[in-house]
């Protein structure tokens, strides 16, 4: 049996290409082989490619913004089964970047936050600026590791009331689109305001969504710590062009760059810091 799988995959301008997922097959026998191929090779292999062995599915450099279908066939070599997998590719633009937020969200594994808490996530977002479901724009969720200066009062799940020992933790960025009374996208509500009315609605959210969430990342930025002798300091959230992480849940695989905040100095004409 295949199970059908969809794949979300937020790109920037040019996809790097890579792994983004793994096709789930189950056989009766535990002890048949099984193997995987594209159905119709000739439509799609100069986009995508399977694994024959382990059902990884890789998208090859260049993957353009659209829907996709894939048919693919699994054979036990006496059966084969047949599924589809639904791809859509989605753009990040230049102001999503520029007007996103990122939190750390504590003691979740990304696939338990995707499975169980993603919907509660979108939810508060939606309650708290008044906007649409579609207007809560989740661009990338990667794993981390919680620093070794994280408190153990800041590590658990607030509707569970006990400590977690797991360090790991989720990395959220975020974007959210203002409309007009058309219902058509205007701009994006810019990151110092996102900012500002989540420390003002820490407690809300938290209860809304069932975690805990990072206050660090909420403060004012870093930059405030940083002193610029001829400039001014200036916080950007990178994308990387190149490094691409995938997640797998149990109903979708969710594609995204790579993200983090850096900060520095950008100096006046003529000094170097």
């Amino acid at each position: 049996k295949v199970h059908p799988l969809t794949i979300a995959i937020n790109s920037l301008d040019h996809f790097p290409g890579g792994l983004i997922g793994q096709i789930n097959a189950t056989d009766d026998d535990p002890f048949d082989k099984l193997t995987f191929s594209l159905t119709n090779p000739e439509e799609n292999q100069n986009i995508f490619a399977i694994d024959s062995n382990e059902g990884f599915i890789r998208a090859l450099p260049g993957l353009d913004i659209g829907k996709y279908q894939i048919n693919i066939t699994v054979s036990d070599e006496k059966f084969q089964s047949f599924g589809m997998i639904e791809i859509e590719v989605v753009p990040i633009t230049e102001s999503m970047i520029e007007n996103a937020m990122v939190i750390r969200i504590y003691s979740i594994k990304v696939q338990d936050f995707l499975n169980n808490y993603l919907k509660n996530f979108i939810r508060s977002m939606k309650t708290l600026f008044k906007v649409h479901t579609n207007d809560v724009i989740v661009l990338s969720v990667q794993e981390v590791i919680a620093s070794s200066t994280t408190t153990a009062t800041q590590r658990y799940r607030r509707n569970d009331e006990h400590l977690l020992t797991s360090d790991t933790s989720v990395s959220l960025m975020f974007a959210i689109t203002i409309n007009d009374n058309d219902n058509n996208p205007v701009h994006h509500l810019n990151r110092e305001t996102i900012r500002a009315k989540l420390l003002e609605n820490k407690y809300f959210v938290e209860n809304q969504i069932g975690l805990s969430f990072d206050e660090l990342s909420l403060q004012r930025s870093q930059c405030q710590d940083i002193k610029c002798e001829h400039g001014e300091c200036r916080e950007e959230l990178y994308l990387s062009e190149n490094q691409i992480t995938y997640v797998v849940s149990q109903k979708f695989t969710f594609v995204s760059p790579y993200h983090e905040f850096r900060f520095g100095c950008a100096c006046n004409t003529g000094f170097g810091g």
